[in-house]
Order: C-alpha cells, then structure tokens, then sequence
C-alpha cells in the first residue's frame, strides 16, 4: 500500500483542525446568500454543548422563490483538551439526517470545518440543522456533567453559503406570503412608488402601506424608499432595473397604471390589486394597488392585512367587499387565563434531566399596579419516581430567576393548582415571557451504576393558568422603552400627528420605516396618521412624530428639545442647582425623579455649536410641549444620513437599547442614551393607584409626606396639651 495518500490526508486533516487552512470570512450582516449561525438566533450567542450528550439545533429558511443547488456550512468550534478523542464525536444532522462526523480531538482543540448540506432535501419552509455531541474523559464510569464536557460553537464565526436559482413559480395573491416571505436571508426591504409630487395624504398612505407590510414580516426589520415617478411608460422600468432589491409596491390610478405599465397590464378599474413579475427582474415582484382615488388604494390596502379569507388564485383581484380578520386581544385581568389560551396547543413532556418550554403574553405599555400585587401561575402537573429531592422545575420570568417548584416525592406525585406566585416588578410592558425549566436527578447514583433515565418523566398540562392582577393605565412619559416596546403612547392616541421636514424621497423614507417599526412594536396598525410637511405641522392637538433635519423646522416649535434647530443640544432649561456639589446633585435627582445615585444624569448643559448639530450622526428624542404633548424627533443633518441611520435604529441591537428620552448613534456599536428633560404622568387609574404610582415615581414625595404627618401629629399635640391647660388645668394627673 503506498502510504503517501494516507499521509497526505492526515496532513490535510491536521492542517483543517489546526488552522492553517483557515475558514472563509464570515459576512458581518446577513445577505440573501449568505449569513452567520448567529443571525438564525433569537439572542444570538456562543452554542456550548455541555455534558456527555448534548444537543442544540437551529432552524434554517429556505425562501419559496429559490430552488437551492448548494448550501455549505462553514463550522468554527473548540472543544475540551480533557475529552477522549476516540469516543468524543460532534455529530451535525440536517432534518435528522446525519450530513457529517466530526472527532473531538484534546490535541486539535481548535475545530475549523466545511460540510456541504444536501441541498437535495431542501424545500420551501423551516430545516433543522442540529449539532449532536457525545463527550467523554474516561473509560470509567463517568459523571455525565462534569464541567471538562464541553464543545463550544462560535456562531459568529461559523456560517452558512446558499447558492441556488430562482423557481419558475405562478406569481399569485393567494400566495402573498411569498411576497412577504419571512424565510429570506438578509435584511428586508420594500419601495413604494407613485406618480407625482409626495402630498400629505399620499405619504399617509404610503405609511399605512409601510406598516401593512412590516407587520406581514413580524419582527423582521423592513426597510422602506420612496420612488416619485413621472407619469412616462419609461419611468416604472427604470425603477424595476435599478440595482435595489426586495418587492415595489405602486399606487396608482387605473389611468396611471396603464400608462406605467403599458397597454392592458393593468386592472379594468375599480379598487383592486395585481401581482407582476417583470422580465429583467424576476426576483423583483410589482404588487400594483390601484384604486380610482386615495381612498379606493387604502380599501385595497387594507386587503392586504384585513383579509380572512385567502384572496384568489389569480395575479389580479378587483375587490367589492373587504372581511376583516379578528385582532388577537390582550391579556384579561383578574381571571384566569389557559396556557391553551396563550398558545399552547398541547401538553409539555420532559424525559430524562432536561427540558424548557415558555409561555408568552403581551402586556400594555401603561401597565401599572402595586408592587405587592403578583402573577399567579397555577400549574397542573405529575413527576415520575426515582427522582433526587434536588429535582425542580425552576420559573424564569424575562431571564430572571421568579421561583423553583420541588419535585421531591421519591414515589412520584401530581398537582393540581400548584401555585407560583410571580412579583409583578418582574413583568414589563408590551411581550413577557415565562420560561419553565426542568432539572430532573435520578435518586440512584454512583460509580457503576444504572441509572433510570426513562423514569425521570414530568408533565405539565395545557389547561394550567395564568391569573393577572387587576391594573391601572398610567405610565411616565417620555420615555423612549415604552416606545420602542409598545409603541406608547402613539398606539393608545386617537390619532398620531406625522411632521415631515420636507416631502424628499429619503425623509418620507425614513418616516415609513419608522411607522412599520412601530407597527411591528405594536402588533398592529397604529391609529389614523395626520401629515404636516415643512413649515405646516399636522392640524390637531394630538402628540407628534417628527422626522427630518433640524433646520427645517420653526425654531419656537422645538425649543423645549433636547436638540433644538438653533444649535444647542442637551439643552434642558435653567439649572437651578449648577454650583451645587456633585454629591448633592445626584441624591436631589433621586429624590426628585426617582433615579438611583449610580444613574443620575450630569448636570445639564448648554452647548452652542457653530456648524452641523449632529454631523454624521443621528438623534431619537422625546420631550413635552407647554401643552402637555409629546413630541418625538428622528433627526440627522441630510435625508441620505437618515434614510441610513434608520436603517439602523430599526435593528434590534439599537432598537433594543432605548431608553431615556435622548439617543444619539452613528452605527450599531456607537450609541448614547440619556435623561436629559423631566416626566409627566398619563392615564387612568384609581385614585390610590394613581398615587402610588407617582409616590414610586418621586421618592421625594415620601419624605414630604412624612414631613407633614409628623408636622401634623406635632401640631395636634400642641393643640391637644393647649386645650387641655385652658379647660382643665386644675384637674391633677392620677
């Protein structure tokens, strides 16, 4: 046997572990072709395979459009030097079907990886791609977890390269799915196009056409352009030839969309809808929304998200009738509530020593009540026999730690309305998530001996419940967490005022991708949307959004922003406390504003700049007008900076971290937050709700209040002794 190919596979082997034919470069945002592990994740983070057997898996998505001709995947991974490299494997199965085997080798720590995935198998939907570890350090009995068990997968730095063509498919209505199609790599974007000038009343069209859409992709950022065309045949294949990607969606008249589109391509007349695939862009559709004016386009609309029934199996629908699909309605207080109710569809098993499964529900954004008050999670559940009595099934309330149910019955037992009493300072507006983990320990452990794995069993049944307490509506504004959790207070309003420095593409851009974010925020279409552009804000008393650069606006308008169009920025009014010590300063602002001594913010100053306010970055701002209003300012100094950096707000690493009522950013990693203005108070509530909530707000009331009980105890007393030595002083004291 000549032993130089079995020699040169052992140094390619070598040289793949060790480095030296070092992987290719993971992308740093997803595209429609390529995208790291960790862009797959709902919290993106390091997968570590702890224990003798361990398993995670991830869900990949393959878009209806594409027929997938190669997938690779790019794996980066170390492993302990503690394991035995002849009976420690990483196994990675696509859909259950082992594609590779991978030795966990204690000298060749470092993993570096490339499989290719059958993409045969690959259709339209959801795959799992699983990563299966068996680890091992002796050939002993062993302790299952022992900390030296490990595999660690860097999902930075591992990913996944698509190649595949377009499927030659009927583009119709009933699949608009695929049009939104939430399985696409890469960031979503979409272009609303018109002819003619930008009115207010077609940019609050294109805003409900905005959230329409970005509520179809759910959480996923969409990113949204404006296109003003000329009413030429040219004008529309222009557009359809540009180098942008993601569907156009054109409203137009049925005369606009004939000329647009040539000869009969459009609809008869009427209010209706047509899907197209333009020759030179098949993987660019045209979604045309035609009615005979700006009211007959928003009953079109409208289909789109109101829809119950699925439209028709053809590229063009005229419609008469709209049925409007039922909304999901929140969370009821003071009754129990099913798991069935909150999305279970059936009961929850775990076998063996581990085992999670979460409930969800949405909260308002003025939700309030007491601290005192809890969350009664009352569970209907059985453990099986043989277990240790460190068993439990722990309760996580939003990532913190709520409170364990012992499992400790050595015979196994089952419990009805088993209660979890949850503090409501663990719950937060808009989605909350409860997540149950199961530890189960066999009571028979040791060197050698068998333990029964099989009898580690735990049921927890659908028909459990959640009991919400009884809340009031109230919260603190401004706030920009409330905003960007809920879209608060904007959902709540009867209306929302839209002022836009100007009607360009790029900043009516930048407001629709702001409206579909907080659509998405809100799980719903936000309410009626008033437009003001330029000097005229929206007619109406309701609270404002405003986008666009600084200088556009009045400077009267803005003088209470943190950032004003003059030039002064972090500017909150006189500072009555400028010469005081720091010290004092910040146990004033707890006092007054109930923020803790580590976070109170530093004194306010007034910076007066000389050119450009914000230069290359951008700001989100909120304050209160003289009226009580709320305003909210997206801002940068050009429309192109902002259509930009709303395309970066809009990610979740940004959109994540709002808070205060000031944000400035220049990009994903480079953000500031801060508390510059004070807060008011807004909504309905009891009388003592009410207070309490403002006694939570102002800890100085606290000490006020006190101040004045003692006062008045102080003062009846010496009111009381007075009496008494004018009508009764010559009465003696037994």
């Amino acid at each position: 046997m000549n032993p130089i190919p079995v020699l040169f596979c052992l140094l390619m082997f070598i040289a793949g572990r060790s480095g030296l034919a070092a992987l290719p470069e993971a992308p740093e945002r997803p595209t429609l072709t390529r995208a790291a592990l960790a862009d797959f994740m709902p919290e993106p983070a390091p997968i570590d395979l702890r224990g003798a057997h361990a398993r995670a898996e991830l869900f990949i998505p393959i878009a209806a459009g594409l027929q997938p001709q190669r997938l690779t995947l790019y794996l980066a991974a170390t492993n302990s030097v503690a394991l035995q490299p002849w009976r420690s494997v990483l196994r990675v199965l696509l859909d259950e079907n082992l594609v590779a085997q991978i030795p966990l080798d204690p000298k060749l720590p470092r993993i570096e990886a490339t499989i290719e995935l059958p993409a045969g198998r690959l259709r339209p939907g959801y795959h799992r791609l699983v990563f299966d570890a068996a680890q091992h350090y002796t050939e002993d009995c062993e302790e299952p977890a022992a900390p030296e068990l490990w595999t660690q997968i860097d999902t930075r730095r591992s990913w996944l390269a698509l190649e595949a063509v377009r499927r030659e498919t009927p583009l119709n209505l009933s699949e608009l799915d695929h049009l939104f199609d939430l399985r696409l790599w890469g960031p979503r974007h979409l272009t609303i196009a018109h002819v003619g000038a930008a009115t207010p009343e077609l940019i609050r069209l294109g805003g409900l056409a905005a959230q329409i859409a970005a509520l179809r992709y759910r959480y996923h950022p969409l990113r949204v352009t404006q296109r003003s065309l000329p009413p030429a045949p040219g004008a529309l294949a222009a557009l359809m030839e540009t180098a942008e990607s993601g569907p156009v969606l054109l409203l137009a008249t049925p005369t606009q969309a004939r000329t647009l589109l040539g000869g009969d391509a459009g609809l008869a007349g009427g209010n209706g809808l047509a899907l197209h695939r333009w020759p030179t862009r098949p993987d660019r559709p045209l979604l045309v929304v035609q009615g005979d004016n700006l009211a007959g386009m928003e009953k079109a609309l409208e289909a789109l998200l109101l829809q119950q029934s699925p439209l028709s199996n053809r590229p063009q629908y005229t419609l008469r009738s709209v049925q409007q699909a039922d909304l999901p309605a929140p969370m009821p207080a003071g009754r129990p509530v099913s798991l069935r109710e909150l999305g279970w569809r059936d009961d929850w098993s775990v076998v063996g020593r581990h085992g999670s499964r979460s409930i969800e529900f949405e909260l308002p954004a003025d939700f309030y009540t007491p601290r005192a008050d809890v969350l009664v999670l009352r569970l209907n559940l059985a453990h099986g026999a043989g277990l240790r009595t460190d068993s439990a099934l722990n309760v996580f309330v939003n990532g913190a730690f709520a409170q364990a149910v012992a499992l400790v019955d050595a015979h196994g037992a089952r419990h009805d309305d088993y209660a979890v009493h949850i503090p409501v300072e663990l719950l937060r507006p808009g989605p909350n998530r409860i997540e149950l983990r199961a530890r189960l320990v066999p009571a028979v452990t040791g060197h050698c001996l068998e333990q029964a794995i099989d009898q580690m069993q735990l049921a927890v049944r659908a028909d459990s419940s959640l009991t919400l307490p009884e809340f009031a509506h109230v919260a603190a504004v401004p706030d920009l967490r409330l905003l960007g959790r809920s879209a608060y207070p904007y959902a709540e309003d009867e209306r929302l005022g839209l002022w836009l420095g100007e009607a360009d593409d790029a900043t009516v851009g930048a407001a629709w991708t702001l409206l579909g974010r907080l659509a998405q925020a809100h799980r719903r279409l936000l309410p009626e949307v008033v437009v003001g552009v330029g000097k005229s804000p929206p007619a109406g008393r309701q609270d404002l959004i405003l986008v666009g650069e600084p200088r556009r606006y009045p400077a009267e308008r803005l003088r209470a922003a943190p950032i004003s169009a003059d030039g002064r920025i972090l500017f909150a009014g006189d500072d009555r406390f400028a010469a005081a010590p720091p010290w004092w300063r910040r146990w004033f602002d707890w006092l007054a504003l109930g923020q803790p001594p580590a976070k109170a913010a530093p004194p306010v100053a007034e910076i007066v700049t000389g050119g450009d306010v914000l230069g290359r970055q951008a700001a989100l701002m909120q304050w209160l007008d003289d009226a009580g209003r709320l305003h909210t300012w997206l801002a940068a100094e050009q429309g192109e900076i902002l259509l930009e950096r709303v395309g970066q707000l809009i990610e979740p690493a940004l959109w994540g971290r709002l808070e205060g009522d000031i944000m400035v950013w220049r990009d994903t990693q480079t953000a500031y937050t801060q508390r510059v203005g004070n807060t008011a108070l807004r909504g309905a509530a009891p009388w003592a709700m009410r207070l309490g909530f403002l006694f939570s707000q102002r800890p100085v009331y606290w000490l006020t209040s006190g101040v004045v009980a003692l006062l008045l105890a102080w003062t009846t007393w010496r009111l009381l002794l007075r009496f008494r030595q004018r009508r009764h002083g010559a009465v003696a004291e037994e």
